[in-house]
């Protein structure tokens, strides 16, 4: 870590998309970003030098113009399986695409996963990449075999929720899934059989629809955000019984996006009130603000940490991915 730099110091801007930058996230070795947008591209990042991020491919998503109220057409997610290899996209349409990207600068479209009825919001990769989960406006979570990545195969359609599903998180250890929707309602699910997915917990608390959850990297605790201008974390420790065990109320707006650090100390927001927020999360019970960061210049989409915990990665409303110095 620089010496030279206060926590939350900004380092770069990534500009090329033509629209909202939706989702970001790295590489397992932290050297790439991938960013999706808008635009109905992704793009990756060579991360060599943090300060001064170089585009190395662009990829191709939906090729027709994404309609609906906003919020809808900003919805899409970007994820890197465990060995770095495969990247599955979505962007903005009704299903995701698996790419082989080994060599960052020219990833290969390896396979298309379809099924869903309604768009795909967001997506998630099994710690040990066998598994895509999958949410989406049509009301379902889907599970999908993705060992072989040019032969994904359904496994499990999850079809609890009265809302749109909005965003799924697998635990660390792969054994649970968490689901949020636009029925205000959390779900655990035990998917050590893909096939037969059991409801272990349904628990409410935020006042409005959520859009992002995550599990902390031991698995005890998980944050959601939330419309209502909160995120909140919850201890599920035991998975049948989570307990609400605090609410970060500092936003101003819409809280959009949740994420923990590596080592499960620092949690970062973001929301409509153009900040990322960062929390000391130690105790869960008392999360303390840390840090507020501003720059850009619409809603903050998304957030994601870097496998050293050392560099943030924010996507902006504002065309732009940011990266700051943690």
């Amino acid at each position: 870590m620089s010496n030279q730099l206060a926590p939350g110091t900004h380092l770069a801007t990534l500009t090329g998309h033509s629209g909202t930058v939706i989702s970001v996230a790295f590489s397992p070795d932290g050297r790439t970003l991938a960013t999706t947008g808008q635009d109905r591209t992704a793009r990756l990042w060579n991360l060599a030098d943090s300060a001064r991020p170089a585009l190395t491919a662009t990829l191709a998503g939906r090729p027709d113009k994404p309609r609906g109220i906003f919020w809808l057409t900003v919805m899409g997610s970007v994820v890197f399986g465990p060995d770095g290899r495969t990247l599955a996209v979505t962007c903005q349409d009704k299903v995701a695409r698996l790419w082989n990207v080994a060599d960052s600068a020219h990833p290969a479209l390896t396979a298309t996963v379809a099924g869903h009825s309604k768009g795909i919001a967001s997506m998630a990769l099994s710690p040990d990449g066998r598994l895509l989960a999958t949410a989406s406006f049509d009301k379902t979570a889907r599970l999908w075999d993705v060992s072989d990545p040019a032969r994904p195969t359904l496994t499990a359609t999850l079809a609890d929720h009265k809302g749109w599903v909005a965003s799924v998180a697998f635990s660390p250890d792969g054994r649970l899934l968490a689901t949020v929707a636009f029925d205000k309602a959390v779900r655990l699910w035990d998917v050590s059989d893909p096939a037969r997915p059991t409801l272990t917990a349904t628990f409410t608390g935020h006042a409005s629809p959520m859009g992002s959850v995550v599990f902390s990297p031991d698995g005890r605790t998980l944050a959601t955000a939330s419309f209502d201008k909160t995120a909140r974390l919850w201890d599920v420790s035991d998975p049948a019984r989570p307990v609400h065990t605090a609410t970060l109320t500092e936003h101003t707006g819409k809280v959009l996006s949740v994420a923990f650090s590596p080592d499960g100390r620092t949690l970062a927001t973001t929301g409509n009130d153009k900040t990322a927020r960062l929390w000391e999360v130690t105790d869960p019970r008392q999360p303390v603000l840390a840090a507020t960061l501003t720059g850009h210049t619409g809603p903050v989409q998304a957030v994601a940490f870097s496998p050293d915990g050392r560099t943030l990665a924010t996507a902006g409303n504002d065309k732009t991915a940011r990266l700051w110095q943690l």
